[in-house]
């Protein structure tokens, strides 16, 4: 042993049996263990592991055979802390509970030989018996798996097999015949804290909601697998991964198709560079379309799986970006995706202090898709990059697999699939609502969508559109597909259904109508807080926005050189989605101010017959006085207009109180005092001269225009 020690050999298992001793070294040349010794004794040595515990040093291997202890330590190992467990009896429970403490066997010996130990039990009528729960029982398996239950219930495993046992009628749609399984062993589940059991049965027996499911077809689907459905935010492209396509790149592939005249087109291989001969797998994308986000192992990735991004640019698409740490790490990362309003990442891991500890890959593989434990996190955007990963939590997260996640426009409501939560089997579709705004941790619990979507197979990428309408999703091997994984559409049933929002959408264009490549922020004007942004379609100049409901918001359009255009959009007190279309033209500052033209200023507000500024009105002013204290050699005049209703003096008066009250926040806000001349002109320049409220609307308004 030492001579082969000192070649670099060191002990990785050894026991004594027929006479001789049996040392198994390996040869290494790892960092991890840079010594290692060893102990030989006629007693348990406990003095002296202490002191190489003290050293740290930890055992790797242990042995007994004839009175003789023999055991092994490494020193620089991997494990950071290490215990000994003597027991006349081996204690299942005691070694279960070190195991949820993060500790792993190392080594197990016997003092007692065991031909003594048979000896003793030979009156004993020992049987051993396999039950693979990842298998749908055979007939002559029920029994074994039965009696599995009663003695693993209430653990998640023994949750398992009864959903194996329910397998066949689940996926027969005997939802009764699949509810009685369940009621069979709801006894021994009386202490699950997650009440699987009858909330299953809930679920199974609950009247049916009328949704409307359909496989998306030739254009989309082929016997090859096509999963991971996304939909951008407008609705005109369906993003998808593929596997072993004629037309693919090598691989798993990202592919598109584009809905047209009501149809999807035949899907097409998005390209290089973000295909190559690797396996690229599409996720999620910006709620302005121009951010895909994949994963895949790739050169350079920092673990087994990484979250890249790729921007769209007016000719195609940029190579991918590796997203940065603390978002990737050396484990596997994948389900990327941001926030409508761009300040959060979701994305699912299985890193190290997860609800339930780490498990390595492939330990269970009965147990999301063999990724064991998965968790979803969220990093939040700071000023020099993105937070520390934040755990959503143990209402959403359990010690196994939450994949696929989905933060919907809302900005609350969260799909994910989960086996670690009530379900049908595999994978289950899951949704779940943040409760507080200003918490990323406090979720509602969540709620299983529903048997007609979910099966007892893995299901797979739900995503809802924009409005709450219609669903995408992938199911494997459903009945009427085309073969392995399929995409599907589905209308919504209510209890799936996201939080109602609003969407805008249109083109940023200059006065010619030429598209420009812009960037759009939208604001909370009561609190001047700038609540999201997105670029433009470098394309087209098209946008997408979509705002969460119940607050008053203002958007407007900026580039370089280019006059900012605001727009309004209250929606404090609706209650219904709400969509608007609406193109912005920019023009050109300099050709503006020389032009002398007056130009609205929009998005400000004062209360009926009042002329006091309100506060919804400042963020529109201050960016007014940075263009004003940019070009400092220009005068400019404030003017205020009423609509027609009133007394005719009343009017000119307020009209030169608003324009006074503008003029003096722009004085306050640094411009120059003998730049600005205000003036009232009450009801005499209207813009539109109908006799409508629309109209009226328009013509109470205040201008500015260059003097000088």
């Amino acid at each position: 042993i030492d001579k082969y020690n000192k070649l670099g050999y060191r002990i990785a298992a050894m026991n004594k049996a027929n006479g001789m001793w049996v040392v198994i070294m390996n040869y290494t040349q790892s960092v991890i263990v840079t010594q290692q010794n060893y102990i030989i004794s006629k007693e348990f040595p406990l003095d002296s592991i202490a002191k190489r515990f003290q050293a740290t040093q930890t055992i790797n291997s242990i042995a007994h055979s004839e009175e003789t202890w023999a055991l092994s330590f490494n020193t620089f190992s991997q494990f950071q802390n290490q215990i000994i467990l003597q027991e006349n009896e081996a204690s299942k429970q005691e070694i279960e509970g070190q195991w949820s403490a993060g500790y792993r066997i190392t080594g197990l010996t016997v003092k007692q030989p065991l031909n003594e130990v048979y000896a003793q039990r030979k009156q004993e009528e020992l049987t051993t018996q396999v039950v693979d729960i990842s298998q749908i029982p055979k007939p002559e398996a029920v029994e074994s798996f039965r009696r599995y239950i009663e003695r693993n219930a209430p653990s998640a495993d023994a949750y398992v097999a009864v959903q194996r046992l329910a397998f066949q009628a689940i996926k027969d749609k005997n939802w009764n015949g699949a509810a009685d399984t369940f009621k069979t062993y709801a006894r021994f589940f009386l202490k699950d804290e997650m009440k699987r059991i009858p909330k299953t049965i809930e679920m199974l027996t609950a009247k049916e909601s009328l949704i409307a499911i359909a496989n998306l077809g030739d254009s989309v689907n082929t016997k090859t697998g096509e999963w991971d459905p996304t939909p951008t935010p407008d609705g005109s492209t369906l993003y998808m991964t593929t596997a072993g396509r004629a037309d693919g790149s090598g691989g798993e592939d990202v592919f598109y198709s584009e809905r047209k005249n009501g149809k999807w087109s035949k899907a097409k291989n998005i390209g290089r560079p973000i295909n190559a001969n690797l396996s690229e797998t599409i996720d999620n994308v910006s709620a302005d379309g121009n951010t895909l986000f994949l994963s895949g192992f790739f050169r350079g990735s920092f673990g087994e799986f990484d979250i890249y991004t790729a921007e769209r640019t007016a000719t195609g698409w940029e190579a991918l970006k590796q997203m940065p740490q603390p978002i990737n790490s050396q484990y596997h990362e994948e389900s990327g995706g941001m926030s409508a309003d761009g300040k959060a990442l979701i994305f699912t891991s299985d890193r190290p202090g997860g609800i339930g500890g780490y498990v390595p890959r492939g330990r269970y593989i009965y147990h999301g898709g063999v990724q064991g434990n998965m968790d979803v996190y969220v990093v939040l955007k700071t000023k020099n990059g993105w937070s520390k990963p934040i755990n959503l939590g143990s209402t959403v997260n359990t010690p196994y697999a939450e994949r696929s996640a989905y933060l919907h426009p809302d900005g609350k409501t969260l799909y994910f699939s989960s086996d670690g939560h009530y379900g049908l089997g595999g994978m289950d579709v899951l949704k779940s609502t943040r409760l507080s705004d200003t918490s990323w941790t406090e979720w509602s619990t969540p709620v299983n969508i529903g048997r007609q979507i979910n099966s007892p197979n893995d299901d797979w990428g739900y995503k809802p559109n924009v409005t709450g309408d219609t669903a995408y999703f992938a199911a494997l091997n459903r009945e009427g597909g085309k073969g392995e994984w399929d995409i599907y559409t589905a209308t919504i049933a209510k209890n799936a259904k996201p939080e109602n929002i609003a969407t805008v959408n249109g083109k940023v264009m200059d006065a010619d109508g030429k598209p420009l490549d812009a960037a759009i922020r939208w604001e909370n004007l009561t609190t001047k807080e700038v609540v999201g942004q997105l670029k433009t379609n470098p394309r087209d100049g098209s946008f997408f926005i979509a705002l969460p409901l119940g607050k008053n918001y203002g958007y407007f359009a900026e580039k370089q050189g280019y006059y900012s255009v605001s727009k309004n959009i209250d929606l404090r007190k609706k209650k219904t989605n709400i969509r608007i279309s609406e193109n912005i033209i920019l023009a050109q500052l300099k050709e503006l101010l020389e032009s002398k033209k007056s130009i609205p200023i929009n998005n400000i507000f004062f209360n009926t017959n009042e002329f006091e500024l309100q506060k919804e009105s400042f963020s529109e002013l201050d960016r007014l006085a940075s263009i004003l204290k940019e070009n400092k050699t220009i005068k400019i005049e404030i003017s205020g207009h009423t609509d027609d209703v009133g007394n005719d003096d009343a009017n000119l008066k307020l009209s030169q109180n608003r324009a006074n009250a503008v003029r003096e926040y722009l004085i306050k806000a640094g411009c120059e005092e003998k730049a600005i001349s205000a003036i009232g002109y009450g009801k005499r320049k209207p813009v539109n001269k109908e006799k409508t409220d629309e109209a009226r609307a328009q013509n109470r308004r205040v201008e500015f225009r260059a003097v000088k």
